[in-house]
């Protein structure tokens, strides 16, 4: 039952939590909204971590953190907080982070490793989204590794094995719900998809209620491509 599929998800390891939270706290959801709250907060500090090696001069440090704590943090999204269902989304941006951190770190290779492929794990039972891990990671490790060295090649094939493994398991009895459209939808839409792609991402920044309508929609699509365009850059 815990590992049943709830729309396109394998909510294996937020079921998990959910279930230990609510035997020690009587399911009381205020735990949940903390929860998310603390992942945030690594979130926070993982970033943290990732700009003291990557960014130089601390008062630019300072205003690009702040930045990003906008957005951790949004208070436009102040309802999602009070959903405790929230963990579900911020457990693969911790992962994520998580192991971008320690990519950075001092510890050997095989212990960054050992953590980037747990977490990854982690991340793809989480969330549908949280099977990026493994993509947006192994970059991270090369480069920190070195990719001109012999055995990278071994670590490639043996990431991309792990993952393929993990893709598997994930879609194993896998079934498309009945209210969505096909996976090919997006193919066979593509300026619909795009568009949706980037509503998606402006929405949770773009102001005003819901039933504003064409106009809300049409600055979620702007703000998403200007902050793609921006994250791209």
């Amino acid at each position: 039952h815990l590992f049943d599929q709830h729309n396109e998800f394998r909510q294996l390891f937020p079921h998990l939590l959910f279930l230990a939270l609510g035997r020690v706290t009587d399911w009381n959801v205020r735990y949940e909204m903390l929860v998310s709250f603390l992942l945030a907060c690594l979130v926070s500090f993982n970033i943290y971590r990732i700009s003291r090696v990557t960014i130089t001069g601390t008062e630019r440090c300072l205003w690009l953190l702040a930045a990003a704590n906008l957005l951790i943090f949004s208070p436009i999204q102040y309802e999602t907080w009070l959903l405790g269902i929230q963990v579900i989304y911020l457990v693969p941006i911790a992962c994520l982070t998580t192991c971008l951190s320690v990519a950075y770190s001092g510890l050997s290779l095989n212990v960054k490793l050992t953590i980037g492929v747990l977490l990854s794990i982690v991340s793809t039972f989480s969330s549908a989204n949280g099977i990026l891990c493994w993509v947006l990671v192994l970059p991270v490790l090369l480069i920190v590794c070195d990719w001109r060295k012999p055995f990278v090649p071994f670590l490639i094939a043996g990431w991309t094995a792990l993952c393929l493994l993990s893709l598997s398991f994930y879609l194993y009895g896998y079934r498309t719900p009945e209210s969505h459209p096909s996976l090919t939808e997006a193919l066979d839409h593509p300026a619909r998809a795009l568009a949706y792609f980037a509503a998606f991402l402006g929405t949770p920044l773009t102001p005003g209620a819901p039933e504003a309508g064409v106009w809300r929609l049409a600055a979620a699509i702007l703000i998403g491509t200007i902050t793609s365009i921006l994250f791209l850059g």
